[in-house]
């Protein structure tokens, strides 16, 4: 699940790193490719530059069309990857952990990562003597500006 997940967050931020390229350059490209893309939603950007079929007039506008397209489709595979590794972590979630999702507000995403924070574990992990037990040992006096330790009357 740990490693699901770790592809998923980066196949996620991927995918936000190459929308935001998608869109600036959008923005700062020629008046008539600016105008063409000028107030569309991510989802309507993505599709409309995927879509893309740029021809060899111009240099320039060959390449700035081409760069679209090609960050559009980056967009959409890495929306698709996003989707496929939902699809592999929604039935290990459901086995894990079934009481889990029946939580208000906790979904597929929340779920998973609760599990991983949590080790994979569903249960608590018992507590092992030693380990993460706290101290019962008293303070030194010393450290807190006392020289004689004999001095110090015991706590009760």
């Amino acid at each position: 699940m740990r490693v699901l997940m770790v592809a998923r967050r980066s196949a996620i931020e991927e995918r936000i790193t190459t929308l935001n390229q998608l869109r600036h350059i959008c923005m700062t490209a020629d008046e008539p490719i600016r105008q063409r893309f000028e107030g569309l939603t991510p989802i309507q950007l993505t599709k409309k530059a995927a879509a893309l079929k740029p021809r060899r007039t111009d240099a320039v506008r060959y390449a700035t069309l081409l760069t679209i397209r090609t960050l559009g489709q980056r967009v959409r595979s890495l929306r698709l990857e996003t989707r496929e590794l939902d699809a592999a972590l929604k039935p290990l979630i459901t086995a894990t952990a079934p009481g889990l999702l029946a939580v208000f507000g906790v979904g597929f995403e929340i779920a998973a990562r609760l599990l991983v924070a949590a080790g994979g574990q569903p249960r608590t992990t018992p507590q092992r003597s030693g380990v993460g037990a706290p101290l019962r040992r008293r303070a030194d006096p010393r450290v807190f500006g006392q020289d004689d330790p004999a001095s110090v009357e015991p706590r009760r």
